[in-house]
């Protein structure tokens, strides 16, 4: 994901500290004036409401949106408060410090985009059910701002100024923003902002917490089988059950060279081995009967059919494969591959039990 085009709808605390539109006497007062904009109070200022206007002039505006979004702008900057402690002036540039106080944003960050690569995979197992527009960028950031506590940080700044026509204006700087915001718009670009294992942990713990028909069309469980649709539900259904009950996962050890990575992780599920010997050794013994002469091919089969299901759904055994997971780096954050060696971990390698039973 372009998390670049992300901050541009989601993040309401970004502002363009570009100048102001009236003289002023001093530097410092003009940088106060446009802080003063940041420092909530019970009423939103007009300052502010024209701020998240233009923020946000491209999503899908109503009544409920701009109380949110106003909301998210309380939220963020409930704790932001500012010091000039010393300004100079000469040959028409200034400085301005300042001591903030802003949220500290990296954890934030870290929960926020975790929320957006959630949202990608779950995209996966039921794309027509997982849809986000813009707005849903900035109502996660308001969820989470709502629901935990981030904690504050202590930083200095320095604003540059340029005297245009006897009117102070704030320069364009490059960490202005990131600055006021806590580090929030640097943490959301970095594309090392979390660990090839803590994205291994996102992937594996989202797919964990599927339910049965996310994780029936994530594996695609109905291509196992050629019977009749009606059959196929049922198989798909014994072994997502399956695969529900036993699923976990741990990791390992990881490395990592530039822009790609590995993760070693051991991947618990059923047991497909002990399912299919399960299989074979009734289908064995009901081959041996006159029954099975009787029944014909049809009969055979709707029989071998049964067989396998029963044995899925009254299977208690568990295996665990150790696999290496594959990431790369973009350049926007770690991407985990999801290779035939993953989808057959947490299969409990039925291709291998297949093809061991053949």
């Amino acid at each position: 994901m372009n998390f670049k085009s992300l901050i541009t709808y989601c993040l309401t605390i970004v502002f363009l500290l570009v100048g102001c539109s009236s003289k002023t006497p001093a530097p410092r007062e003009v940088v106060a004036r446009e802080f003063d904009s940041l420092v909530v109070g019970e009423e939103q200022t007009p300052e502010q409401k024209v701020m998240l206007g233009e923020l946000f002039a491209s999503t899908e505006k109503n009544e409920k949106t701009d109380e949110e979004l106003a909301q998210t702008f309380a939220l963020f900057f409930k704790d932001f408060t500012y010091k000039i402690t010393g300004s100079s002036a000469k040959d028409g540039q200034a400085t301005v410090d300042v001591d903030l106080t802003t949220i500290d944003a990296n954890l934030l960050a870290k929960d926020f985009v975790s929320q957006s690569i959630i949202k990608q995979i779950q995209g996966l197992a039921s794309p027509s059910s997982v849809t986000y527009s813009s707005n849903d960028y900035y109502h996660s950031l308001y969820t989470l701002l709502s629901e935990n506590e981030y904690p504050t940080k202590e930083s200095t700044c320095t604003i540059n100024l340029v005297e245009n026509e006897d009117e102070w204006q704030i320069a364009p700087q490059q960490n202005l923003e990131d600055a006021l915001t806590g580090g929030f718009v640097s943490a959301v670009s970095d594309p090392n902002l979390f660990t090839p294992e803590e994205i291994a942990i996102i992937y594996l713990g989202t797919i964990k917490e599927f339910d049965k028909e996310q994780m029936s069309q994530f594996l695609a469980l109905d291509s196992l089988s050629s019977a009749d649709d009606e059959y196929k539900r049922e198989f798909s259904q014994a072994l997502t059950e399956q695969i529900l009950k036993c699923f976990s996962y741990q990791i390992k050890n990881s490395t990592s060279n530039g822009d790609t990575a590995t993760v070693t992780a051991d991947i618990t599920s059923y047991d497909a081995n002990s399912i299919i010997n399960n299989f074979t050794e009734q289908m064995a013994t009901y081959t041996a009967t006159s029954q099975s002469l009787e029944d014909g091919i049809g009969g055979r089969m709707t029989k071998a059919n049964q067989v396998l299901l029963d044995c899925i759904n009254q299977n208690t055994a568990s295996t665990t494969t150790e696999i290496t997971l594959h990431l790369t780096n973009d350049g926007t954050i770690w991407e985990l591959n999801m290779d035939e060696a993953l989808v057959q971990a947490i299969l409990g390698d039925i291709q291998g039990a297949l093809g061991n039973a053949s």
